[in-house]
Protein backbone atom coordinates (compact mmCIF):
# COMPACT_ATOMS: atom_id res chain seq x y z
CA UNK A 1 0.00 0.00 0.00
CA UNK A 2 1.42 3.88 -0.92
CA UNK A 3 1.57 6.46 1.46
CA UNK A 4 -1.70 8.31 0.16
CA UNK A 5 -3.35 5.07 0.42
CA UNK A 6 -2.26 4.85 4.13
CA UNK A 7 -3.18 8.36 5.02
CA UNK A 8 -6.88 7.31 3.83
CA UNK A 9 -6.89 4.19 5.85
CA UNK A 10 -6.00 5.96 9.09
CA UNK A 11 -8.03 9.42 8.64
CA UNK A 12 -11.14 6.62 7.83
CA UNK A 13 -10.64 4.73 10.83
CA UNK A 14 -13.35 5.81 13.11
CA UNK A 15 -15.70 5.79 10.23
CA UNK A 16 -14.48 2.48 9.58
CA UNK A 17 -16.08 1.30 12.98
CA UNK A 18 -19.70 2.33 12.19
CA UNK A 19 -21.61 -0.57 10.55
CA UNK A 20 -22.57 -0.09 6.71
CA UNK A 21 -25.85 0.47 5.79
CA UNK A 22 -27.96 -2.43 5.45
CA UNK A 23 -29.89 0.02 2.60
CA UNK A 24 -30.47 3.50 1.83
CA UNK A 25 -33.33 5.43 4.16
CA UNK A 26 -36.43 6.58 2.41
CA UNK A 27 -36.40 10.27 1.85
CA UNK A 28 -39.96 9.75 4.67
CA UNK A 29 -37.74 7.61 7.55
CA UNK A 30 -34.93 10.57 6.98
CA UNK A 31 -35.33 12.80 10.63
CA UNK A 32 -32.12 14.65 10.53
CA UNK A 33 -30.24 15.77 7.38
CA UNK A 34 -27.17 17.78 6.00
CA UNK A 35 -28.79 18.60 3.19
CA UNK A 36 -26.78 15.53 1.13
CA UNK A 37 -27.30 13.02 3.41
CA UNK A 38 -29.62 12.18 6.38
CA UNK A 39 -30.32 9.94 9.46
CA UNK A 40 -32.98 7.87 10.71
CA UNK A 41 -34.63 7.94 14.13
CA UNK A 42 -32.85 4.37 14.85
CA UNK A 43 -29.60 5.40 12.94
CA UNK A 44 -29.36 8.37 15.39
CA UNK A 45 -30.21 5.81 18.27
CA UNK A 46 -27.16 3.46 16.87
CA UNK A 47 -24.71 6.59 17.12
CA UNK A 48 -25.86 7.82 20.71
CA UNK A 49 -25.56 4.32 22.05
CA UNK A 50 -21.94 4.30 20.68
CA UNK A 51 -20.52 7.16 22.34
CA UNK A 52 -19.67 7.32 26.20
CA UNK A 53 -22.47 8.07 28.57
CA UNK A 54 -21.39 11.39 30.20
CA UNK A 55 -21.06 12.77 26.33
CA UNK A 56 -24.25 11.32 25.04
CA UNK A 57 -25.98 13.29 28.36
CA UNK A 58 -24.14 16.36 27.71
CA UNK A 59 -25.81 15.67 23.68
CA UNK A 60 -29.23 14.82 24.85
CA UNK A 61 -29.05 17.79 26.64
CA UNK A 62 -27.98 20.26 23.92
CA UNK A 63 -30.28 20.10 20.35
CA UNK A 64 -27.78 22.49 18.57
CA UNK A 65 -24.59 20.15 20.03
CA UNK A 66 -26.48 17.34 18.98
CA UNK A 67 -26.79 18.37 15.40
CA UNK A 68 -23.27 19.21 15.28
CA UNK A 69 -22.50 16.00 16.57
CA UNK A 70 -24.70 14.29 13.56
CA UNK A 71 -23.65 16.68 10.92
CA UNK A 72 -19.58 15.33 11.75
CA UNK A 73 -21.19 11.88 11.79
CA UNK A 74 -22.38 12.28 8.55
CA UNK A 75 -19.45 13.42 6.91
CA UNK A 76 -17.35 10.44 8.32
CA UNK A 77 -20.26 8.10 6.23
CA UNK A 78 -19.52 10.09 3.11
CA UNK A 79 -15.94 10.12 3.61
CA UNK A 80 -16.42 6.02 4.83
CA UNK A 81 -18.34 5.25 1.94
CA UNK A 82 -15.78 6.59 -0.66
CA UNK A 83 -13.05 4.51 0.91
CA UNK A 84 -15.18 1.82 0.31
CA UNK A 85 -15.77 2.40 -3.01
CA UNK A 86 -12.23 2.41 -3.12
CA UNK A 87 -11.43 -1.06 -1.39
CA UNK A 88 -9.43 0.23 1.24
CA UNK A 89 -11.66 -2.25 3.78
CA UNK A 90 -9.12 -4.76 2.77
CA UNK A 91 -6.26 -3.38 3.14
CA UNK A 92 -4.52 -5.26 5.52
CA UNK A 93 -3.41 -2.23 7.73
CA UNK A 94 -6.76 -0.73 8.30
CA UNK A 95 -8.87 -4.41 9.45
CA UNK A 96 -5.92 -5.16 11.89
CA UNK A 97 -6.69 -1.55 13.44
CA UNK A 98 -10.52 -2.42 13.42
CA UNK A 99 -9.64 -5.74 14.82
CA UNK A 100 -8.05 -4.53 17.86
CA UNK A 101 -10.25 -1.27 18.04
CA UNK A 102 -13.26 -3.98 18.22
CA UNK A 103 -11.05 -6.10 20.82
CA UNK A 104 -10.14 -2.91 23.27
CA UNK A 105 -13.69 -1.85 22.88
CA UNK A 106 -14.92 -5.57 24.13
CA UNK A 107 -12.34 -5.98 26.90
CA UNK A 108 -13.56 -2.27 28.54
CA UNK A 109 -16.74 -2.87 28.55
CA UNK A 110 -16.68 -6.55 29.89
CA UNK A 111 -14.24 -5.35 32.93
CA UNK A 112 -16.27 -2.19 33.40
CA UNK A 113 -19.68 -4.49 33.76
CA UNK A 114 -17.71 -7.00 36.11
CA UNK A 115 -16.30 -4.17 38.20
CA UNK A 116 -19.84 -2.71 38.26
CA UNK A 117 -21.01 -5.86 39.72
CA UNK A 118 -18.11 -5.86 42.51
CA UNK A 119 -19.26 -2.62 43.69
CA UNK A 120 -22.42 -3.23 44.05
CA UNK A 121 -20.62 -5.89 46.96
CA UNK A 122 -18.42 -3.50 48.33
CA UNK A 123 -18.01 -3.56 51.67
CA UNK A 124 -19.64 -0.93 54.31
CA UNK A 125 -17.31 2.27 53.46
CA UNK A 126 -18.54 4.44 56.02
CA UNK A 127 -17.51 2.46 58.79
CA UNK A 128 -14.38 2.10 57.13
CA UNK A 129 -13.56 5.70 56.37
CA UNK A 130 -13.92 6.74 59.81
CA UNK A 131 -11.29 4.42 60.88
CA UNK A 132 -9.15 5.40 57.94
CA UNK A 133 -9.52 9.24 58.80
CA UNK A 134 -8.61 8.38 63.10
CA UNK A 135 -5.20 6.60 61.39
CA UNK A 136 -4.42 9.38 59.16
CA UNK A 137 -5.81 12.92 61.08
CA UNK A 138 -2.14 14.44 59.95
CA UNK A 139 -3.22 14.39 56.36
CA UNK A 140 -6.28 16.28 56.98
CA UNK A 141 -4.85 18.99 58.91
CA UNK A 142 -4.72 22.84 57.81
CA UNK A 143 -1.91 25.99 58.48
CA UNK A 144 -2.50 29.22 60.14
CA UNK A 145 -3.87 31.21 57.52
CA UNK A 146 -5.27 34.77 57.53
CA UNK A 147 -7.70 36.99 54.79
CA UNK A 148 -6.31 40.38 54.29
CA UNK A 149 -6.56 43.41 51.90
CA UNK A 150 -3.91 46.12 51.22
CA UNK A 151 -3.71 49.20 49.29
CA UNK A 152 0.08 49.05 47.86
CA UNK A 153 2.18 52.13 46.61
CA UNK A 154 4.56 51.08 44.70
CA UNK A 155 8.45 51.63 44.73
CA UNK A 156 10.68 51.25 42.00
CA UNK A 157 14.85 52.31 42.15
CA UNK A 158 14.35 52.15 37.97
CA UNK A 159 11.58 54.51 37.49
CA UNK A 160 11.79 57.96 39.07
CA UNK A 161 8.21 57.95 39.07
CA UNK A 162 7.54 55.48 41.84
CA UNK A 163 10.65 56.55 44.05
CA UNK A 164 10.69 55.88 47.94
CA UNK A 165 9.88 59.64 49.83
CA UNK A 166 7.06 59.95 47.57
CA UNK A 167 5.41 56.16 47.76
CA UNK A 168 6.20 56.66 51.87
CA UNK A 169 4.40 60.23 51.54
CA UNK A 170 1.33 59.02 49.57
CA UNK A 171 0.97 55.66 52.37
CA UNK A 172 0.96 58.10 54.99
CA UNK A 173 -1.40 60.25 53.50
CA UNK A 174 -3.86 57.63 52.56
CA UNK A 175 -3.54 56.65 56.39
CA UNK A 176 -4.18 59.49 57.82
CA UNK A 177 -7.73 59.64 55.81
CA UNK A 178 -8.39 56.02 56.64
CA UNK A 179 -8.10 57.26 60.27
CA UNK A 180 -10.47 59.65 59.53
CA UNK A 181 -13.06 57.17 58.75
CA UNK A 182 -11.97 56.96 55.14
CA UNK A 183 -13.24 53.55 53.61
CA UNK A 184 -10.70 50.87 53.20
CA UNK A 185 -11.71 49.39 49.54
CA UNK A 186 -12.56 52.76 48.04
CA UNK A 187 -9.33 53.94 49.15
CA UNK A 188 -7.80 50.82 47.59
CA UNK A 189 -9.74 51.22 44.22
CA UNK A 190 -8.37 54.52 44.08
CA UNK A 191 -4.79 54.25 45.11
CA UNK A 192 -3.07 50.26 45.12
CA UNK A 193 -0.56 49.95 42.53
CA UNK A 194 -1.85 46.18 42.54
CA UNK A 195 -3.60 45.63 39.77
CA UNK A 196 -4.93 42.13 40.59
CA UNK A 197 -6.37 43.38 44.20
CA UNK A 198 -7.53 46.92 43.80
CA UNK A 199 -10.67 45.93 42.13
CA UNK A 200 -11.86 43.88 44.83
CA UNK A 201 -11.25 46.66 47.43
CA UNK A 202 -7.29 45.70 48.03
CA UNK A 203 -8.51 41.95 49.39
CA UNK A 204 -6.27 38.92 48.71
CA UNK A 205 -8.41 35.86 47.17
CA UNK A 206 -9.23 33.66 50.33
CA UNK A 207 -7.30 32.69 52.61
CA UNK A 208 -3.67 32.83 52.69
CA UNK A 209 -1.63 30.06 54.53
CA UNK A 210 1.10 31.33 56.92
CA UNK A 211 4.14 31.36 54.75
CA UNK A 212 3.33 32.18 51.57
CA UNK A 213 3.49 36.05 51.56
CA UNK A 214 6.16 38.12 51.65
CA UNK A 215 7.45 38.17 54.71
CA UNK A 216 7.41 41.96 55.94
CA UNK A 217 3.78 42.14 54.66
CA UNK A 218 3.06 38.76 56.31
CA UNK A 219 4.95 39.65 59.91
CA UNK A 220 2.74 43.05 59.94
CA UNK A 221 -0.69 41.09 59.42
CA UNK A 222 -0.47 38.61 61.79
CA UNK A 223 0.66 41.48 64.43
CA UNK A 224 -2.86 42.67 63.70
CA UNK A 225 -6.20 41.98 64.95
CA UNK A 226 -9.31 41.75 62.64
CA UNK A 227 -10.19 44.69 61.43
CA UNK A 228 -6.78 46.43 62.14
CA UNK A 229 -5.20 48.38 59.97
CA UNK A 230 -1.26 48.56 60.14
CA UNK A 231 1.24 51.81 59.30
CA UNK A 232 3.15 51.54 55.90
CA UNK A 233 5.06 48.66 55.73
CA UNK A 234 8.02 48.34 53.61
CA UNK A 235 8.19 45.22 51.31
CA UNK A 236 10.37 44.99 48.02
CA UNK A 237 7.14 45.82 46.09
CA UNK A 238 7.18 49.21 47.47
CA UNK A 239 4.61 50.31 51.30
CA UNK A 240 1.84 48.55 51.84
CA UNK A 241 -1.61 49.33 54.42
CA UNK A 242 -2.43 45.92 55.55
CA UNK A 243 -5.73 45.62 57.01
CA UNK A 244 -6.90 42.28 58.34
CA UNK A 245 -10.04 40.87 57.72
CA UNK A 246 -9.71 37.44 59.07
CA UNK A 247 -7.55 35.29 60.87
CA UNK A 248 -7.75 31.44 61.19
CA UNK A 249 -5.54 29.35 63.51
CA UNK A 250 -4.16 25.68 62.19
CA UNK A 251 -6.06 22.93 63.04
CA UNK A 252 -7.59 19.62 61.84
CA UNK A 253 -10.37 19.15 59.16
CA UNK A 254 -13.53 17.83 61.31
CA UNK A 255 -14.52 13.87 60.31
CA UNK A 256 -18.18 15.31 58.96
CA UNK A 257 -16.03 17.67 56.42
CA UNK A 258 -14.23 15.41 55.04
CA UNK A 259 -16.24 12.17 55.00
CA UNK A 260 -17.24 12.02 51.41
CA UNK A 261 -13.65 12.65 50.07
CA UNK A 262 -12.72 10.11 52.53
CA UNK A 263 -15.12 7.60 51.32
CA UNK A 264 -14.92 8.39 47.54
CA UNK A 265 -10.68 7.72 48.06
CA UNK A 266 -12.13 4.44 49.45
CA UNK A 267 -14.31 3.48 47.17
CA UNK A 268 -11.47 4.04 44.42
CA UNK A 269 -9.11 2.11 46.26
CA UNK A 270 -11.52 -0.50 46.61
CA UNK A 271 -12.64 -0.34 42.52
CA UNK A 272 -8.36 -0.43 41.91
CA UNK A 273 -7.66 -3.36 43.96
CA UNK A 274 -10.91 -5.56 42.33
CA UNK A 275 -9.61 -4.16 38.64
CA UNK A 276 -6.30 -5.25 39.75
CA UNK A 277 -7.50 -8.93 40.77
CA UNK A 278 -9.45 -9.21 37.74
CA UNK A 279 -7.01 -8.68 35.43
CA UNK A 280 -4.40 -10.99 37.27
CA UNK A 281 -6.99 -13.63 36.99
CA UNK A 282 -5.97 -13.56 33.15
CA UNK A 283 -2.15 -13.51 33.50
CA UNK A 284 -0.44 -15.93 31.71
CA UNK A 285 1.77 -18.41 34.32
CA UNK A 286 5.21 -17.10 32.82
CA UNK A 287 6.65 -14.20 30.89
CA UNK A 288 6.44 -13.94 27.22
CA UNK A 289 9.85 -14.83 25.48
CA UNK A 290 10.55 -14.39 21.82
CA UNK A 291 13.18 -16.55 19.54
CA UNK A 292 15.76 -14.81 17.73
CA UNK A 293 14.27 -16.55 14.76
CA UNK A 294 10.43 -15.34 14.98
CA UNK A 295 11.96 -11.74 15.71
CA UNK A 296 13.83 -12.18 12.35
CA UNK A 297 10.00 -13.10 10.40
CA UNK A 298 8.01 -10.21 11.57
CA UNK A 299 11.25 -7.67 10.37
Amino acid sequence: MDWKSKCCALMGLVAWLLPAAAAPATAADVVASDGRSGLTLDEIKQELLATPREIRAALMADKAKLGRYLGSVLVDRRVAADARRAGLDEAPEVKARIARESRTQLVRYYLDSQLARSARQAPDLDALARERYEAGKDGYRYPEAIRSAHILFRVDPEDARFNEADARAKAEKVLAELHNGGDFAALAKEHSADLGSKKNGGELPGWTDKGSLVPPYEKAAYALKPGEISGPVRSRFGYHLIKLIDYRPAGVRPYDEVKDQVVKKLRQDFSAEQRNELISSYQGSREVVLEDSVMQSLR
